[in-house]
């Protein structure tokens, strides 16, 4: 029982922190939008995941349910943005189609990684996750109206007592928060574009 609780205090404080660099502009709501009286009706086409480890490209088979999740926050995103209503892709009274990529590029040097683990986490170690969001918005004649490029990073450290940081949050909520950000910078972009709002 002792060395059960001895492992359940490891494990409490052994952990990780991340934070959001913040390179693409914070956007906590859509107030200052000067927008339609009726919402835009979009599909939303998700092109592709790409995501490497130290600049070499990985098999993303694994990562059907991370996509998945993404698929399902843009979705959600332009939603509560209260601008759009989404639609099957093959509607025929769409007035665009939101294509999406996105690209994650994860950094860490794999030897400190161990180290850190090796020394039960006295030793700090260090990764960078970079995510670029490519947005490309056609009308419903396939013409190209609007193009976007969003990229944000995130910064986690493991180390002993990592727990206690201050802001903690989680890695998992900071990647979802940075890439609803993305989704959210580049609907104020799309508002902000008078070629895609005079076709509307």
């Amino acid at each position: 029982m002792k060395v059960l609780n001895i492992v359940a205090v490891f494990l409490f404080l052994s952990s990780c922190a991340a934070w959001r660099v913040g390179e693409t502009e914070e956007i906590n709501d859509f107030k200052d939008i000067k927008h339609k009286s009726e919402k835009i009706k979009i599909g939303i086409v998700f092109k592709e995941y790409k995501t490497y480890f130290n600049e070499e490209e990985k098999n993303n088979q694994g990562s059907l349910a991370k996509q998945q999740e993404f698929i399902e926050l843009t979705q959600k995103t332009y939603k509560k943005s209260g601008l759009f209503q989404i639609q099957k892709r093959d509607k025929k009274d769409n007035e665009f189609i939101v294509e999406i990529s996105l690209i994650h590029k994860a950094t860490s040097n794999t030897n400190t990684v161990i180290f850190t683990w090796a020394t039960l986490f006295l030793y700090p170690s260090k990764s960078l996750d970079e995510y670029i969001l490519k947005t490309t918005i056609k009308d419903n004649k396939g013409n190209i109206v609007f193009e976007s490029t969003k990229k944000d990073s995130i910064i986690m450290y493991q180390q002993f007592f990592m727990l206690f940081a201050m802001p903690f949050i989680s890695p998992y909520k900071v990647e979802k928060g940075l890439l609803e950000q993305l989704n959210r910078s580049t609907i104020v972009d799309v508002y902000s574009d008078p070629s895609i709002m005079t076709s509307i």
